[in-house]
């Protein structure tokens, strides 16, 4: 008789581990998806980083060239020269200046 009141017990504490350990089992899953998903969403974004490193690359290069041809365009030189054949301008001699005292 106590044997089989042993065995009757055990069948509901049996249940009970059974389920704990699918319950276990269930949240080690979820926790991989979880694990999973992360990682995608990592790598997803780093290939945007690297997208937008090589977009600043290429805007950092062109604003060095427009710099560049900045100073060139306003250089002193350049603008003598112009000034001088497209719009037939001279430096005054001394006689043509003229100083002025207050």
């Amino acid at each position: 008789m106590a044997n089989s009141q042993s065995i009757t017990i055990q069948q509901p504490r049996r249940a009970k581990i059974a389920l704990f350990l699918l319950l276990l089992l269930s949240i080690n899953i979820v926790s991989a998806l979880g694990v999973i998903y992360t990682t995608y969403c990592n790598r997803q974004l780093f290939a945007e980083l690297q997208k937008q490193d090589k977009i600043a690359v290429n805007i950092e290069a062109r604003w060095g060239r427009l710099l560049l041809e900045n100073s060139s365009l306003g250089a002193y030189s350049r603008i003598e020269s112009i000034a001088s054949k497209k719009l037939n301008m001279k430096k005054p001699t001394i006689d043509d200046t003229v100083l002025v005292e207050q």
